[in-house]
């Protein structure tokens, strides 16, 4: 987890980066200030001839984590709307 800056802003993006080891969230005020972040491994299928394959399940269930996170409850309502 990462906190950097103050909210004072009304209006924020929740980002979400699926990357293929680790999915990474961020809340940014509209100006482009970290307001928190979190980044969470992800496991990985190899899979013959050298592809790689995530599982969506557990993408969604760390999606659902890390936007639970310490500090993301606080700013629920902003996210809502």
């Amino acid at each position: 987890m990462y906190t950097m800056g103050d909210a004072g802003s009304d209006s924020y993006i929740l980002a979400f980066d699926l990357g293929t080891t680790a999915l990474k969230v961020g809340l940014v005020t509209m100006d482009g200030r970290i307001i928190h972040g979190e980044i969470e491994a992800q496991a990985v299928t190899l899979l013959p001839g050298g592809g790689a394959e995530p599982d969506p399940e557990l993408w969604w269930a760390a999606i659902v984590r890390a936007s639970a996170a310490p500090g993301a409850t606080e700013r629920r309502s902003a996210w809502s709307g």
